[in-house]
């Protein structure tokens, strides 16, 4: 029986570490378009590839099935707290460097962490919390919350200030997303939270970008297929893991994108981490290190795995 767990387990954490990688590739397609292309536009691109995509896969019984589904509501709330996210998330992209927007993302995993108990009923052991607290410490690390930030020019029209709120509110929204994710997991399909999740996606951005359209070069429209291709592998991945792996477990692996970070900032945008990111980047990743090894325990006798 715990082997049967252990191995879900270990099959949910790589599920999740896969999902992380081609998500974090998806934002850096993101944070590139939205430089110069309305963020409504670029993810309702998404959006639109990634529901295409999922009823070819699903054809008709996935729409009679999100017709009848008696979770429309959650998935719905899910796609729109989502949809929130992404907005204040892709809105402070153009402003913040890569990888310092990605590490202020990852306060999430802690506000999910806490969420977990609560919302989902799951024990969440005294390593977990210290794997998710040594990465939120890393957090504060990369962002030198204690001292002065360097200033960063304004490219869409926000402050530097503001952006980084952006970010940190597109966190705690997220860490929601994740939890409505893992309860509704437990009764629908990857296949119907990635169908109804782009769904609300796809009404609301599609009225947006009817007001506001830019039209996209013949560049712009090869990196939308891509930003689609991964976003649809990124979710499936991620919503196969939380199917498998407590929330609090696939949150913390959450910060192992920070490597893809560095090294797509870097490559892209010739960007170039400060020391400070450098250092809550290897803790953070440390974090994540020390929770596979510790999940690979097996649970005492006449207990639940959390």
């Amino acid at each position: 029986m715990n082997g049967g767990v252990q191995y879900a387990s270990r099959l949910g954490m790589a599920l999740s570490l896969a999902g992380y990688m081609f998500l974090t590739t998806q934002d850096s397609d993101t944070k590139y378009l939205a430089g110069h292309l309305p963020v409504w536009e670029v993810m309702f691109a998404r959006a639109l590839l990634i529901v295409a995509g999922a009823l070819v896969v699903g054809r008709r019984r996935l729409v009679e099935r999100a017709l009848s589904s008696p979770l429309r509501g959650k998935l719905a709330l899910r796609g729109l707290l989502t949809m929130v996210a992404w907005l204040c998330y892709f809105s402070a992209a153009p402003t913040l460097p890569f990888a310092q927007l990605l590490t202020i993302y990852f306060a999430a995993p802690i506000f999910v962490t806490a969420m977990s108990a609560p919302l989902l009923g799951e024990r969440v052991p005294a390593r977990r919390w210290a794997c998710v607290g040594l990465g939120f410490i890393g957090v504060l690390v990369a962002n030198d919350f204690w001292g002065p930030s360097l200033p960063t020019p304004e490219i869409t029209g926000i402050s530097f200030g503001l952006a980084r709120l952006l970010a940190l509110i597109a966190a705690g929204l997220w860490a929601y997303s994740v939890i409505l994710m893992r309860q509704i997991a437990r009764l629908e399909s990857s296949l119907m939270q990635l169908t109804m999740q782009n769904a609300v996606f796809l009404v609301f951005t599609g009225l947006a970008t009817l007001v506001h359209f830019v039209p996209p070069s013949w560049t712009d429209l090869l990196l939308m297929l891509g930003l689609g291709a991964f976003g649809a592998i990124g979710q499936f991945c991620m919503m196969e893991g939380m199917r498998r792996c407590p929330a609090a477990v696939t949150a913390t692996l959450e910060y192992t994108a920070l490597l893809w970070a560095f090294a797509l900032g870097y490559l892209i945008w010739g960007d170039v981490p400060r020391l400070a990111v450098w250092i809550g980047a290897g803790i953070s990743l440390i974090s994540g290190v020390l929770l596979v090894l510790s999940e690979r325990r097996p649970p005492p006798v006449g207990r639940r795995p959390g």
